[in-house]
């Protein structure tokens, strides 16, 4: 609510509308999941970014307003002594969905743009679905009106209306964690919630197949490294990481017959990678990590393997889009 009648007061005053004017120079990175509707999802409708539609629009957006740059400019840039004199815009892809490569990979080749495409690497090919998606659909098929989870002491209220807004709060309490094993976890909310997974989901296949990777690769894609299990690197220990890290980019660089420099953290909030992590990919040779924190890239030769990112959730409009850029919760 405080940030709604922020952005309705600034808005409506005109504030918002001058600091669009005044973008500084830097590099600007937009983050997306999942295209399509959302409304049709049986998993966690929150990993939506936005519509079909809508997402041919952000790149219109992009292309009139920024210089859109991929992978190799990216390096060019960071590598450069020389301040930023431009607003460039590097647009990103996490986990791999299939509609990444059904929906906005043509999309992407009909206004003659390229993005980066972050790989789980674990889930290519499978029919495996992912952590927060089993936890999402376990909340839906719940008939329980409260969550009491072990590590937190207010219960989540599971009856409310808006559950993607309860699956939000349940995955911030289950991210949050890191006592326990991801799959304990699962069972444990299974447990609480009186779910039980289903058998069928091994028939489905949320991912995208080696194969459509090579394909986006050889049509321009930049392809990117996002751990082969999409687990959270700071709740591992060292050995972990290194498996995790290293095994993706070899994967990767296998299939596609070239080095992997990019990498992005999964779930990616400053609290979801450490020291270590950071010192294990540059050991590996990765040259360049995101995390999933919104702001700006100002000096980002100085914070190359904590790149950050505006996530596009929500089906945002362009409206919304310009208010974020104009009010980044960082800069660096």
């Amino acid at each position: 609510m405080k940030n709604k009648i922020k952005f309705v007061s600034r808005t409506l005053l005109g504030r918002a509308r001058s600091k669009w004017a005044n973008l500084p120079s830097g590099i600007y990175c937009f983050t997306y999941h999942r295209i399509g509707d959302a409304k049709q999802c049986d998993f966690d409708a929150n990993v939506y970014s936005c519509t079909a539609e809508r997402f041919e629009r952000h790149l219109m957006f992009y292309k009139k307003h920024f210089e859109v740059i991929n992978q190799q400019q990216l390096q060019q840039l960071l590598e450069s002594d020389k301040p930023l004199e431009k607003k460039y815009a590097l647009i990103s892809f996490d986990d791999g969905y299939i509609d990444n490569y059904k929906l906005a990979f043509p999309i992407l080749r009909k206004h003659d743009l390229t993005a980066s495409f972050f790989i789980t690497t674990g889930y290519v090919g499978q029919h495996r679905i992912p952590w927060w998606d089993k936890i999402a659909w376990l909340i839906k098929k719940s008939e329980c009106k409260k969550l009491y989870y072990p590590t937190d002491a207010k219960p989540v209220n599971l009856s409310r209306r808006n559950k993607n807004k309860v699956i939000n709060d349940v995955l911030k309490r289950v991210k949050a964690d890191n006592q326990t094993s991801m799959a304990d976890k699962i069972d444990l909310l299974s447990e609480l919630l009186g779910t039980q997974l289903n058998e069928s989901m091994n028939d489905i296949q949320l991912f995208m197949n080696f194969e459509q990777v090579k394909e986006m690769h050889q049509a321009g894609m930049d392809i990117g490294a996002h751990t082969v299990n999409h687990c959270i690197l700071s709740h591992e220990d060292s050995a972990t990481q290194q498996i995790e890290l290293a095994q993706s980019k070899a994967e990767l660089e296998t299939l596609l017959g070239t080095c992997v420099p990019l990498l992005a953290y999964p779930v990616g909030a400053f609290n979801c990678y450490n020291d270590d992590t950071i010192k294990l990919a540059q050991e590996l040779g990765y040259q360049v990590a995101f995390t999933y924190e919104e702001g700006v890239n100002l000096s980002p030769a100085s914070n190359r393997f904590e790149l950050l990112r505006f996530p596009i959730e929500n089906n945002k409009s362009i409206t919304r889009l310009k208010y974020a850029l104009s009010y980044p919760k960082n800069v660096h």
